[in-house]
């Protein structure tokens, strides 16, 4: 399997007061040849809060101090917004031992200002490591699918959709890979369905339909055991609320359901209509928009509903 993580784009922000030191730390990463490299330069707590929170951002790469702040400050900042960034402390000043110790306390790399030339290394391994990740996220969404082969195709429609859905209601991308890797682990949960009921071409019974609606809380436990997906639970723990509170597996209603949920809710139901299933045949369009029109309120947030119906106006399908 090639992962090659060649020309990729690469958003640094740079905590440094020294512009020499910030320009070996630009060439270093432009000769190992491997990045599109776009990078910013701040030196005070203000710039990087406004960075941060403002643009997106793939690296961070923190001197250990500077005069009007240090990188414990800046990791504290980054920790505060939850945000998955790579980051990477440098330092021309600070023994290995108290590196050392910084490293295993925050889980972030160190390179000594004395070997830059480790920098793109690190940062390809990192973008190999995310890549890799990518990638087997949707190797486990093509396996539900392929026990499930009336869905085939399924994860990636919803995702794309959802993504669209997100951007046009301004949601910002750095919440767009965690919208993203929801989408596509919205299923997986149902690993925990016998195929009796989840590939049954009839109608479900009480008991069955019980069954199917643990599959939420089943994704929650399993997607638990992974912190690095933590931020992405809200998808497949709660596309099956409703707007009402007539949901499952909590009843939570409104805006007590996350966004990001809201938005993916419609986009399921909608592909799922679409789609033919071992019990019919897929829907018109007209008609599956009507529904979700009169849904709007009940099953759906109808701000997202008012936006869903303008970004698939004029889709051709």
């Amino acid at each position: 399997m090639n992962l090659d993580v060649s020309r990729v784009s690469l958003r640094v922000l740079l905590v440094e007061d020294n512009e020499h030191d910030a320009a070996l730390i630009h060439r270093e990463i432009e000769r190992s040849n491997g990045f599109d490299l776009i990078m910013e330069r701040v030196e005070t707590e203000g710039q990087f809060t406004y960075a941060l929170h403002n643009k997106t951002w793939d690296v961070i790469i923190s001197d250990f101090s500077l005069p009007k702040i240090n990188a414990l400050r800046v990791m504290d900042i980054l920790d505060k917004t939850g945000k998955d960034i790579v980051f990477i402390l440098v330092s021309g000043t600070i023994s290995d031992d108290v590196a050392d110790a910084i490293v295993d306390d925050r889980n972030v790399h160190y390179v000594s200002k004395r070997k830059l030339s480790k920098l793109a290394t690190v940062l390809r391994g990192e973008m190999y490591i995310r890549k890799s990740y990518s990638q087997i996220l949707g190797f486990v969404s093509h396996i539900l699918e392929f026990r499930d082969k009336e869905t085939a195709g399924h994860s990636e429609r919803v995702t794309d959709l959802t993504l669209r859905l997100a951007r046009k209601m301004n949601i910002s991308e750095t919440e767009m890979t965690d919208i993203e890797r929801g989408a596509m682990l919205h299923d997986v949960g149902k690993i925990g369905v016998p195929d009796s009921i989840l590939l049954k071409p009839g109608k479900l019974n009480d008991e069955e339909l019980a069954q199917m609606h643990i599959h939420p809380k089943v994704a929650f436990d399993l997607i638990l055991r992974v912190p690095h997906l933590h931020k992405a639970l809200d998808i497949p723990y709660c596309h099956h609320e409703r707007y009402d509170g007539l949901g499952y597996p909590r009843g939570l209603k409104g805006h007590e359901i996350p966004l990001s949920a809201r938005i993916f809710a419609v986009v399921d139901v909608y592909d799922a209509m679409r789609s033919d299933r071992p019990y019919r045949t897929k829907m018109a369009k007209g008609f599956v928009l009507d529904h979700i029109i009169h849904q709007a309120g009940k099953h759906f947030d109808p701000v997202v509903v008012k936006n869903f119906l303008e970004v698939v106006k004029d889709d051709p399908t």
